[in-house]
């Protein structure tokens, strides 16, 4: 269990950085079979109060296009593109 609290440190970090930047990321989250492509961003002083929660900017799947609350802790992988 360790393993996945790093994991969800460094997402949190990550994520925490990425909200200066504005980068986009492939992202899969767990008991979900599609891999996303979209610019996360964790803000923790306009997050719903939860540290655990970060907004995702969806670019791809165009479907699914728009702007989602996520889970850090529900992030399987994730990279830079």
């Amino acid at each position: 269990m360790a393993g996945a609290d790093q994991n969800i440190k460094n997402f949190f970090e990550e994520l925490s950085q990425n909200a200066f930047k504005g980068e986009a990321y492939i992202i899969k989250f767990k008991k979900d079979p599609t891999i996303y492509r979209g610019i996360p961003i964790h803000r923790a002083n306009l997050s719903t109060g939860e540290e655990d929660v970060f907004t995702l900017n969806i670019l791809e799947p165009h479907e699914k296009k728009g702007v989602a609350e996520k889970l850090i802790s529900d992030i399987e992988y994730m990279e830079k593109e």
